[in-house]
């Protein structure tokens, strides 16, 4: 098995940088990156799970992986508001949603 991934300064960073960008536009280019998916979705490197709540009604199922743990336990969040449903996450980094 590989090493663990561990990318402390990132993880503490990132929530603050997307948070700042979703305020400034970055939510729109969101929604017009995923029109139009269908079916089964796979996303990795989820990061906080920032992308499930703007997946289109035809996504079927949506598998994501984020392997940076202190990312991970706002993606299981963002996970299991975000699909009717909810959300089964694995401790190993992956989430599979099916709506």
């Amino acid at each position: 098995m590989g090493k663990a991934v561990s990318n402390p300064l990132f993880a503490r960073l990132y929530p603050r940088m997307n948070a700042f960008a979703e305020a400034h536009g970055s939510i729109e280019h969101r929604r017009e990156m995923l029109a139009g998916v269908r079916g089964r979705v796979v996303e990795i490197g989820a990061g906080t799970g920032s992308n499930f709540r703007h997946h289109p009604p035809e996504v079927a199922q949506l598998v994501a992986v984020e392997p940076e743990p202190r990312l991970r336990v706002p993606a299981d969040t963002a996970a299991e508001a975000s699909v009717p449903g909810g959300a089964g996450c694995e401790p190993g980094g992956g989430c599979a949603a099916g709506r």
